[in-house]
């Protein structure tokens, strides 16, 4: 396993995190996931994104 900056990899992360919730048949609209991907709104401010 390697662990990779996410930073990098946001647009990935974005489509992993659609197909997670997706796959779960349940409803998400709650989270505001497309409110959150909003390109204005992908960046990492505090802390790291991750990507194993």
């Amino acid at each position: 396993m390697e662990i990779l900056d996410g930073k990098d990899y946001l647009e990935e992360i974005k489509e992993l995190i659609y197909e997670y919730s997706n796959s779960l048949n349940r409803d998400f609209s709650f989270q505001s996931l497309e409110e959150g991907f909003k390109k204005k709104n992908i960046q990492v401010q505090k802390g790291d994104a991750l990507l194993c």
